[in-house]
């Protein structure tokens, strides 16, 4: 049984975490490009590969697409009567996915919203590989397969049953590995091997959450957990670098952070912590920029971007909503309520 003094004192610790924010630039470089009114409440965001091209889900399961120069309208569909979770354009950009609220995967010609094909059995968050052949999904089972897109079938099993929900998958720059976290821990699925190997991310404080247990009695014990580690803490969503060998983390115990890791030399390159209100038991959305120069993060009352490098925040936007870097260059999209608005770096 636990203390109710030790107890107490493992929630107080949490509450009043220090929170070390890096400060703002003094000028923000990254101002609005465009805005676009939406049909509906955005659920979802994508870019096609060459970035011409950004499609929304929408709450009500529509789906739009946008010319991303010009914010003309290309097509609007109706794909489904459920929330869309989750989309993504297939490599052509004639056709995307998307994921709804009733765990269907289905394949849209974006053109005129004909329905094309299903994908049986993907149940979660999925991704789709940089030559668009493979798609990588838990199935209800939470076991992670590829599938074949070209066939549109379930292909390769990529772990054992029962792993816990992945929130997000990754390919490799290369496409040899997928990154995903789950159990609360971050892993490399190697393709060619298929072997899950879990990712060491200890901090570099050298300091982690010891656990004491002292008998008090017959079939009683105090457990002490001691001082909570920012180290320790579940990672919940895990992106890997686009053109570096970096990975970057969303974990949390009740506040959350961003940690940006090196996985050549295993060391931490950043740590970008929010406010506790901007935080508090947030599994944070992130998006890498094309040259893994920025990360965005977004909280539950602002969206941030923050330079890798200098380890500064160097624009905050107000609201929460999905974000996405282009796939080629420095512009963010933000899909928050019925409003879509680009923003890129000042030059």
């Amino acid at each position: 049984m636990i203390s109710h003094r030790n107890k107490i004192t493992a929630i107080l610790f949490s509450i009043f975490l220090s929170v070390i924010v890096p400060s703002l630039d003094a000028q923000s470089t990254w101002q609005s490009r465009l805005q676009i009114g939406l049909p509906s409440s955005a659920s979802a965001l994508a870019y096609s590969n060459d970035a011409t091209l950004i499609a929304v889900g929408h709450t009500d399961g529509t789906v739009s697409v946008w010319d991303t120069h010009n914010g003309n309208k290309f097509s609007v569909f109706g794909a489904g009567n459920e929330k869309i979770n989750q989309l993504r354009f297939i490599s052509n950009a004639t056709e995307l996915i998307t994921l709804n609220e009733d765990k269907q995967a289905r394949i849209w010609q974006i053109s005129d919203g004909k329905e094309i094909g299903q994908l049986e059995g993907v149940s979660s968050s999925f991704e789709i590989s940089h030559d668009g052949q493979w798609l990588v999904a838990q199935d209800p089972n939470q076991v992670i397969w590829l599938w074949d897109l070209k066939g549109r079938a379930r292909s390769v099993q990529l772990s054992k049953l029962g792993n816990g929900g992945v929130r997000a998958f990754t390919f490799s720059p290369t496409g040899d590995y997928i990154v995903c976290s789950y159990g609360g821990k971050p892993y490399l699925i190697d393709l060619k091997s298929k072997e899950n190997i879990e990712i060491a991310v200890k901090g570099d404080v050298g300091k982690s959450t010891k656990v004491k247990i002292e008998p008090t009695g017959k079939d009683r014990a105090t457990i002490s957990i001691g001082e909570m580690q920012d180290d320790d803490a579940p990672t919940y969503r895990i992106l890997s670098g686009n053109v570096s060998a970096i990975i970057v983390l969303s974990r949390r115990w009740m506040n959350g952070f961003v940690d940006v890791w090196n996985t050549t030399d295993k060391t931490r390159i950043a740590r970008f912590s929010l406010s506790k209100d901007d935080s508090m038991y947030q599994i944070l959305e992130t998006s890498l920029s094309h040259d893994d120069t920025f990360v965005a993060i977004g909280g539950k009352k602002n969206l941030s971007i923050w330079d890798i490098k200098k380890g500064l925040q160097v624009a905050t936007f107000p609201g929460n909503g999905q974000i996405q870097f282009s796939p080629n260059a420095d512009e963010l999209s933000v899909a928050m309520n019925d409003k879509l608005d680009f923003y890129v770096r000042k030059k």
